[in-house]
């Protein structure tokens, strides 16, 4: 999917933020070109996270 929303167009930057497991998985998933459009990752599980958690969260690595 993420490939294909890159190719639309979506998207021309990506953030991920899952568990430590998760973003392995991501990691090898991801093709070479939708891998190069990661701008941060964070391997930090937030349960249910609130725009305000997500935005102190992120806050140190992009500008939100």
């Amino acid at each position: 999917m993420l490939d294909e929303k890159r190719c639309a167009g979506t998207f021309d930057q990506l953030i991920l933020i899952a568990g430590p497991r998760l973003l392995d998985v991501l990691r090898e998933q991801l093709s070479e070109s939708t891998r190069r459009l990661v701008k941060v990752e964070s391997n930090q599980e937030l349960m249910r996270p609130t725009q305000e958690s997500l935005r102190s969260h992120l806050a140190g690595y992009v500008r939100v």
